[in-house]
């Protein structure tokens, strides 16, 4: 694979945008029908039409990894046009089995699907959980917990309504 950069780091929104329009009208000379292309999805910006139609356009093989799904994140908002654009990839890589069910249930291929378990946080590690009486809520996080500056001041505000498990290197 080799990559293919879009868009811009300009501070410059004008230029940002001309050249969001460029990068989506330069996938038609990019990408040849004998090209395997694998891209993070969704495209984020405005003009997915746009982008999606010319990423399709030459019968090239497009795998994609879902980095988030919106129909998922907003339950009452099924994005149809979300499902049909990921019908269109020859493979999908979702994170967890749940999110695979979900894809398959709104008609896409079982077998273009195929489970990262990116988000099982599954370890060997012995993992301590405490046996205490909790009063209220407990709001627990996963995540890397390095990158997750916040939680150095959770226990500024942890109270009796709710508290804070944390799960991560």
């Amino acid at each position: 694979y080799k990559p293919i950069t879009l868009g811009s780091h300009s501070s410059i929104g004008f230029y940002r945008v001309l050249r969001r329009y460029y990068d989506i009208f330069s996938l038609t000379f990019l990408i040849r029908k004998k090209d395997e292309v694998f891209l993070q999805f969704p495209w984020i910006h405005n003009n997915k039409t746009a982008f999606y139609k010319n990423l399709f356009r030459n019968g090239a093989k497009i795998d994609c990894i879902i980095h988030d799904l919106d129909s998922l994140r907003y339950p009452d908002k099924i994005d149809s046009t979300e499902i049909e654009t990921l019908k269109k990839f020859h493979s999908i890589i979702a994170h967890t089995p749940a999110m695979k069910d979900f894809l398959i249930e709104k008609g896409i291929e079982a077998s273009k699907i195929k489970i990262l378990h990116l988000f099982s946080y599954l370890t060997d590690d012995k993992i301590a959980l405490e046996k205490k009486q909790q009063k209220g809520n407990c709001i627990i996080f996963a995540g890397n917990l390095e990158k997750s500056l916040f939680v150095h001041k959770l226990n500024e505000i942890a109270s009796e309504r709710f508290s804070f498990n944390l799960y991560g290197k």
